[in-house]
């Protein structure tokens, strides 16, 4: 898609420097004829490859906000800027709080429980402590 047809589509948010899509909105993003606007912009066909906000605006076409980036890319960006679905989350399924002495980070950045992993590992020690007599 053109930069012209970007702009005759769109409306400028002059804080952010956002265009806004003025069609088509599926889930938050732009859509136009059956495809995702942003892919289309920056010309992505390969389905592994994301079509990614600088600006963390769904429905923003401005190119300049625009970058392609892997699925875990672009999982890592959205964790890094607190925007991942889990980031909300103020307790494990367990209950326990994410507090800075309670949680710890894995390799991919993704948060985790100490207290459900000690507790993981003493369930493990006991079964094979069993399993040994």
């Amino acid at each position: 898609m053109t930069e012209s047809e970007l702009l005759s589509n769109s409306t400028p948010e002059p804080n952010t420097g956002c265009w806004l899509w003025l069609g088509q909105v599926t889930g938050g993003y732009a859509r136009a004829g059956g495809k995702q606007v942003n892919r289309v912009t920056l010309g992505l066909t390969d389905h592994g490859t994301q079509a990614c906000h600088r600006c963390d605006n769904p429905p923003c076409v401005n190119p300049a906000h625009l970058f392609a980036a892997s699925a875990r890319a672009n999982a890592l960006d959205s964790i890094g800027k607190g925007r991942h679905a889990n980031a909300a989350k103020t307790h494990c399924r367990k209950g326990h709080q994410f507090t800075d002495a309670n949680t710890y980070r894995d390799a991919l950045g993704y948060r985790h429980c100490r207290a459900c992993n000690l507790a993981a590992k003493r369930r493990a020690s006991e079964f094979l402590v069993m399993g040994a007599l």
